[in-house]
């Protein structure tokens, strides 16, 4: 993917300000685990993680079930809600993680939307979007490390999850299974990096993020 393409779908989606900041953050994440992953003999593509990280949420507004306005970081235009309100209509039944993959797959992007697929909260535990390659895992990962825009635990990212989705408490019966096998993977990533969860910071991710 170029550089013109990747900025074109953020610009097309008009992403909020916030979730661009989430994203960069993430990919962040990612390329600091990824270059130490890489140093240590794997092969890991850094443009092509660093493209999905910072795409991976480029269709959030899918989920939104109302605009909060007040909440982003940018001044917004008549045109702003009128697109944003017709894209959650138009994907709200597929959700923001099907909806990017489609959008990458059909522009022909398969290695980028295949990353962005597997994501998705459950798909850790699922046949179809487990993270398998080294790429895979980093994004599903960074993104569980990225609160907003701030570095967290697992978690602290997993309360906020559960407040924010599942106010109420009732939470969904293969939580606990996502949770034990995020805490494998964590373990996964961090071994094969040479450092701890805590060694991942928002000084040591620094150098990776994007202006």
């Amino acid at each position: 993917m170029t550089e013109e393409l990747l900025q074109q779908l953020v610009t097309q989606y008009r992403v909020p300000v916030h979730i661009q900041k989430h994203m960069k953050k993430v990919a962040a994440v990612a390329l600091y685990l990824g270059q130490k992953i890489h140093q240590s003999g794997e092969k890991i593509n850094l443009i092509v993680l660093r493209q999905a990280a910072l795409l991976h949420d480029v269709l959030k507004l899918c989920d939104f079930k109302e605009l909060d306005i007040e909440n982003f970081e940018q001044t917004i235009t008549a045109e702003d809600i009128s697109f944003w309100t017709a894209l959650m209509k138009s994907c709200s039944h597929v959700g923001h993680v099907e909806a990017a993959y489609n959008v990458l797959k059909d522009l022909g992007e398969n290695e980028i939307a295949t990353i962005v697929r597997k994501h998705r909260f459950e798909g850790l535990i699922s046949k179809r979007d487990k993270p398998k390659t080294w790429e895979e895992k980093l994004l599903y990962y960074a993104d569980k490390r990225v609160r907003h825009d701030e570095i967290v635990s697992v978690a602290e990212r997993l309360e906020d999850g559960r407040q924010r989705y599942f106010p109420d408490g009732n939470l969904p019966p293969n939580d606990h299974l996502v949770e034990k096998a995020l805490y494998k993977l964590e373990k996964e990533i961090c071994s094969k990096a040479g450092i701890k969860p805590k060694d991942i910071t928002e000084k040591s991710v620094k150098p990776f993020l994007e202006k």
